[in-house]
């Protein structure tokens, strides 16, 4: 039965509700970016076990009247890098879980990051660094404590009903579809679950899930958040809630239950814009969507500094990745192809070539796919480790390209997309990127379907991006290189 809200008494509503449980966001927004609790906790007890192990390793070596802050300060500074390292390794993003080898070998890496800053620490700053065997014996007792909590926290900690944020969703429509698939996505680490759904009148009816329960209130709204001890109210119809259903929806906002529209919620929970909800009056209201002269001014900076680093680290993978292509089938070594930039200004993007010398030969501009049969017998391997990317550094120094934001796409692709993709010329209000959101967060794209997947991870980069998301970017590609996937 569907039903029609009918307006109530607000005061006589919420009075007498007193909230059974305390209320839950499950993130914690930090520059305009949202993280999960949950994470920051694992972080912030990891970082306490490095901490411990480091000095641990410090105290069995050396004799305790040797023992000064001096000891403390190294092995905050380690365990420090060893969290950077185990972000870059994508250990923070949705990997609580992953099997005790892949974690193993991703804790190998992150440790092997973390010696090489702290060989770099002690080249360029005159400081006094730990000895080799005081970080060998750290990592040793540190390896084991983080394999053990890894293998612990998400049975012991994640799944604890303490983290779940109760939802009922308002609306039977595609839209609450949307936030039904959003909780059953692959992703190891949800904040909420659904305890069903309430249909209202001009809903077109599609059942959001099996495991959601249809729900049809009594006189009020708010004895159903009341009777299942809902957290958040997420409003899903698929057309603005007439003045009845404000009415159901007040007295719920004034006991201090969250309501919040369903593009806002998809943004939290799966960090991306949803297209299908995306209207000019809610880009206009909603907080982001900023371009100041300091951003701007910072995020040059980044852009400096990052690209002078990695120049500085793979200048000899590129020497060798040019003398390979030559080699290989003498053709020429790098491939200049014009792809669209801010503002919609064209630009020629460098490559290292990849592909054959005739690859659009007869067939014009077409989507590369991730088993390309154009490739060359190194541009495969060349696109897999992202290495013919590198020339577009000087992208970057030239002020053509940043080395975060969204991918530059051809403008025959440019034009198609904009023609099937609602709002895809905002992507355009920042520069392209190197890497990117979408980047680290979806796999190679190759459709209509992918792009318009994609284009909704950027448009939360280009609503959210700061210099915290930049460096978060930066690092967690580290991960996408290794492992070889996304583009």
């Amino acid at each position: 039965m569907v039903i029609t809200m009918q307006p109530c008494s607000v005061t006589n509503s919420y009075v007498h509700f007193r909230p059974k449980r305390l209320m839950k966001t499950g993130y914690i927004r930090l520059f305009k970016h949202f993280l999960p609790g949950t994470y920051l906790l694992l972080m912030a007890l990891e970082i306490s076990l490095l901490v411990g192990a480091f000095l641990l390793s410090s105290g069995l070596l050396l004799p305790p009247e040797s023992l000064l802050p001096t000891q403390f300060k190294q092995a905050v500074g380690m365990a420090a890098m060893m969290i950077m390292g185990m972000v870059a390794m994508g250990m923070y993003n949705a990997r609580i879980r992953s099997s005790v080898p892949d974690t193993a070998f991703r804790l190998l890496a992150a440790f092997t990051i973390m010696v090489a800053g702290v060989l770099a620490v002690g080249l360029l700053l005159p400081v006094q660094m730990p000895s080799p065997l005081e970080v060998t014996l750290g990592m040793l007792i540190g390896f084991g404590l983080l394999l053990m909590v890894r293998s612990m926290f998400g049975k012991f900690v994640v799944d604890l009903d303490m983290w779940d944020r109760r939802v009922l969703v308002i609306g039977a429509g595609k839209a609450a579809h949307q936030v039904a698939g959003l909780h059953h996505s692959p992703l190891e680490f949800r904040a909420f679950v659904p305890v069903g759904y309430v249909p209202m009148a001009s809903d077109e009816i599609e059942e959001p899930a099996p495991s959601m329960r249809r729900l049809v209130p009594g006189a009020e709204l708010i004895d159903l958040v009341r009777a299942h001890e809902v957290d958040e109210v997420v409003v899903a119809t698929d057309c603005p809630c007439d003045s009845g259903c404000v009415d159901q929806l007040l007295p719920i906002k004034m006991v201090g239950v969250p309501v919040i529209e369903m593009i806002d919620f998809i943004e939290r929970e799966g960090g991306k814009i949803d297209l299908h909800a995306l209207s000019p009056d809610w880009m206009v209201f909603a907080e982001g969507f900023t371009q100041g002269a300091f951003r701007r001014m910072t995020k040059r900076l980044v852009d400096l500094v990052a690209s002078g680093l990695l120049l500085a680290v793979t200048w000899p993978v590129l020497l060798l990745a040019m003398l390979a292509i030559k080699l290989d089938d003498g053709g020429p070594i790098f491939y200049e192809q014009t792809r669209v930039g801010a503002y919609g200004r064209h630009f020629g993007v460098l490559k290292l070539r990849s592909m054959r010398v005739d690859a659009e030969k007869g067939t014009g501009a077409v989507w590369a796919s991730a088993n390309d049969d154009r490739t060359t017998r190194i541009g495969g391997w060349l696109r897999k480790m992202r290495i013919d990317e590198l020339p577009q550094l000087l992208n970057i120094f030239r002020g053509e390209m940043s080395f975060v934001g969204p991918r530059p796409e051809r403008p025959e692709f440019v034009r198609q997309l904009a023609d099937k993709i609602p709002h895809y010329g905002l992507r355009e209000i920042v520069k392209p990127g190197l890497t990117g959101w979408a980047q680290i967060n979806y796999p190679y794209g190759a459709s209509d379907d992918d792009a318009w997947k994609k284009h909704e991870l950027d448009l939360y980069y280009v609503k959210n991006h700061s210099l915290f998301l930049d460096v978060m970017i930066i690092m967690q590609t580290v991960e996408v290189i290794l492992w070889g996937r996304g583009r």
